[in-house]
């Protein structure tokens, strides 16, 4: 596989971004919360691209030591292939250049393929958020790295 490239979503990413949200979730973030987020000083979005073209894209906000993984989305012809891996590692290595010692995330109750991929990275299960997503009513997972420095020294990425 092609490596992977990180970098920072601008306004300019949108369409494509949108796109792979679209194919991503049931209930997706309409392009004007990208436009804000991309605002957002508290918030770091990328994009990755394979041979030039957006594959898939990232989000968090980091604030007082702490990261919150708003979302990871992959285009469906990209999935399986790595690509959600790096990008969180990438986002782990971002996380503890800002500062950040924590990072956490919500993850759908019965997404297996996810949680099992953040589990690959050191997040454990830490609660859970009942009938977080409003259009099915399932559960969030609440997981979490406690020593984000550990997880980057073993492959995050760089600003």
């Amino acid at each position: 596989m092609v490596e992977p490239k990180f970098r920072k979503m601008d306004m300019g990413d949108l369409e494509r971004v949108y796109e792979i949200e679209l194919q991503s979730f049931p209930t997706p973030w309409p392009v004007a919360a990208f436009e804000r987020e991309l605002d957002n000083e508290l918030g770091y979005y990328c994009v990755c691209e394979l041979d030039g073209q957006t594959a898939g894209f990232c989000g968090m906000w980091v604030y007082m030591g702490e990261a919150q993984l708003t979302n990871v989305a992959i285009a469906p012809e990209a999935r399986r292939k790595g690509v959600a891996s790096r990008m969180v590692r990438h986002m782990i290595g971002v996380a503890v250049a800002r500062g950040a010692q924590r990072m956490s995330l919500e993850v759908r109750e019965h997404n297996e393929p996810a949680k099992a991929l953040y589990r690959s990275l050191g997040f454990v299960e830490i609660g859970v958020r009942k009938n977080y997503y409003l259009e099915t009513r399932e559960n969030a997972i609440i997981m979490a790295v406690e020593n984000l420095a550990v997880e980057s020294a073993n492959g995050g990425g760089s600003v």
